[in-house]
């Protein structure tokens, strides 16, 4: 038996009045598209904008009020023309009607979506339910990391001089990522229009957030550089020395603790690279049968030997099977908190709080921001396909046409997301090949300056040899005056 709507969404602005309220600072946009689509009348535009008297927020309360009166077609026209204005407003308008949480499962036998609560309150506990985002966070976690580690290098090179070889890796890192990168979007989204076109064809084939994780091996795979400079300056992060992943380790030891349920593959990864010995790892294994108590003794065990390539490797192992918790170790050591800016001044990476105690009145610009923008989309892209599928499901859309809506949206989606990759490629590559000419000016000017003073040594040396042959010969004058 199909599930059935819970609730109303128009319901979402009531939820989410205040927060809405604050939000919208221009209603005048919203307004007029709503007129130009007949969801609203004249009368009811002027009533919303109103006279010199109201401020924004009385403003915006009446919009909501109108959209609210107009039914769910204003609605859905409002949550699209907001998206344009206020994003995260958006969002809160995508929230499940009954918890005003956030969508999170798909629910296989109900074809329903579900917060975290309607997951808990379902009534067939035998139903299975797939994670929607995850491939997102998948594809958000190897973005996060090119751009993270991009800026590190570029640090790199504007800090110190790099060899000809070095830089050359650094560019091939650069394009190999991209490449992969693109290629895992591309995957991603094909994959997520193929369960949507098979869905609405009536067949039971899984989506790509359904089928488990996406293989990234291609992706590891192009990590090579990093791998073979485990330990070398010029692909560490300025931060990864051993006392500042120690630190971190210690700032965070509860939360790794609690969530490493299991610790074999980290275990079985730096054993094979050496980084523990057989009996280190049999003693954290039989040192206790509960997780917690391996994961204490691997940390301590960690933590002892102290070195940067154990550390290294540790995060590596980590990043494979806790992506999360890996995240917690790329931090700032000091703060304790996410590497979001790059000040361009200082050339580093910087949390907030080193922004501002550190970097006050320096130009930074975000890191996280065009990642956040490509998840959104490709968020968007899943939970309208899931929400398509429902109201084809309960009879409230007509399937004609939505086969050709959901390809043009998925070239939409892919064009724009690899294209943001491809910028960044493009921008460290250029941002390289200048701090590298920089490099070779200062070069040149130090080599010509050590040319002049050369001369200057020589010419020195001519004029001393002059003046003490000259002294020679007076004195032999005068030695030759006296005898006369």
């Amino acid at each position: 038996m199909m599930a059935r709507d819970t609730n109303d969404p128009v319901k979402l602005l009531d939820l989410n009045r205040d927060k809405l309220v604050r939000d919208i600072f221009h209603v005048g946009p919203i307004v007029d598209r709503l007129f130009a689509t007949d969801f609203v009348t004249e009368q009811e535009k002027n009533t919303i904008i109103g006279g010199q008297g109201d401020d924004r927020h009385s403003r915006a309360g009446k919009l909501l009020d109108v959209v609210r009166s107009k039914g769910l077609d204003a609605f859905f026209c409002f949550r699209e023309v907001l998206r344009g204005y206020c994003p995260y407003s958006e969002e809160l308008l995508r929230h499940c009607p009954k918890h005003n949480s956030k969508f999170m499962f798909w629910c296989n036998q109900c074809e329903c979506l579900q917060c975290e609560y309607c997951k808990a309150e379902h009534v067939q506990i035998e139903h299975d339910f797939t994670a929607i985002f995850s491939i997102t966070e998948n594809i958000k976690a190897k973005f996060d990391s090119f751009i993270r580690e991009s800026r590190l290098k570029l640090s790199c090179v504007r800090n110190r001089k790099v060899s000809s070889t070095e830089l050359h890796e650094f560019k091939l890192w650069a394009k190999t990522s991209g490449v992969e990168l693109r290629a895992l979007v591309s995957r991603a989204i094909e994959e997520e229009e193929n369960w949507f076109v098979t869905k609405l064809r009536n067949q039971g084939t899984p989506s790509v957030s359904e089928q488990g994780p996406v293989n990234t091996g291609v992706l590891e795979r192009g990590r090579l550089s990093d791998r073979t400079a485990v330990g070398q300056v010029a692909v560490r992060r300025k931060y990864e020395d051993a006392i500042g992943l120690r630190t971190l380790l210690t700032s965070n030891y509860d939360e790794l603790v609690k969530d490493m349920k299991s610790i074999n593959p980290i275990i079985n990864s730096l054993y094979q690279e050496g980084i523990i010995k057989e009996e280190e790892k049999c003693g954290i294994l039989q040192e206790s049968r509960i997780p917690q108590d391996q994961a204490r003794r691997l940390l301590d065990v960690i933590a002892c030997k102290g070195t940067i390539e154990a550390l290294h490797h540790f995060v590596k192992a980590l990043e494979t099977t806790y992506p999360h918790l890996a995240e917690l170790l790329h931090q700032c050591p000091k703060h304790n908190k996410k590497f979001e800016l790059y000040c361009e001044d200082c050339k580093e990476l910087i949390c907030e709080d080193c922004r501002d105690s550190q970097h006050s009145g320096h130009y930074t610009t975000s890191i996280t921001t065009i990642v956040a923008m490509c998840q959104s989309e490709f968020d968007r892209f899943i939970q309208d396909n899931r929400e398509t599928i429902m109201d084809i499901r309960h009879q409230k859309t007509d399937p004609e046409g939505q086969e050709k809506r959901v390809k043009e949206r998925q070239a939409d989606l892919h064009d724009m997301i690899t294209r943001k990759i491809q910028e960044e490629v493009n921008m460290l590559i250029s941002n390289l090949d200048q701090s590298s000419s920089n490099s070779i000016v200062v070069s040149l000017r130090d080599t010509t300056e050590g040319k002049g003073s050369t001369n200057c040594i020589k010419k020195f040396r001519k004029i001393a040899k002059f003046t003490v042959l000259s002294a020679v010969s007076t004195m032999l004058i005068l030695l030759a005056y006296a005898f006369i």
